[in-house]
């Protein structure tokens, strides 16, 4: 064997090697265009949490839901979410004197994300199933509770 030969079938098996890996990481992963349209909406669910813990900031100090998204706006820190994509502010309804709906429009369905594999945890954040495309959560800010243990 000459060294010109072992050489190009080096080179050769460590194409073959590099291009298996690439194609086998897509296959698993999926592909970039996939996995930014999951991290897009890895971030649409993060501001849906946090519109939603605005909106019961909003109730605990008011004891009524916000007209709509300026004024729930206004009261927060004055970064309020809008979508990664589009840059438009996620769709707010109230839809009864203690109910209110969010949306947003997602790339993928909750059900493509393998959820073994999230960036991280915390205890706040509330990993919320969705479907493709429009897709609205109804919601309602948490009630105060009954004191039933009340001395006689």
């Amino acid at each position: 064997m000459n060294r010109a030969f072992v050489a190009r079938f080096l080179i050769a098996f460590v194409t073959i090697v590099v291009v298996t890996a690439i194609i086998g990481g897509m296959l698993i992963l999926g592909s970039p265009s996939q996995q930014r349209r999951l991290r897009l909406d890895e971030k649409r669910v993060q501001d849906i949490n946090n519109i939603e813990n605005f909106v019961n900031l909003y109730w605990y100090r008011h004891k009524t839901l916000p007209p709509d998204m300026t004024v729930l706006g206004k009261e927060s820190i004055g970064i309020f979410p809008k979508d990664p994509e589009t840059g438009l502010p996620y769709e707010y309804e109230i839809t009864n004197a203690s109910a209110y709906r969010l949306c947003a429009v997602f790339a993928t369905t909750s059900s493509d994300k393998d959820h073994r594999t999230s960036d991280y945890y915390l205890p706040y954040y509330r990993n919320r199933e969705h479907g493709l495309g429009r897709y609205c959560f109804d919601l309602t800010p948490p009630q105060p509770q009954q004191n039933d243990d009340r001395k006689r």
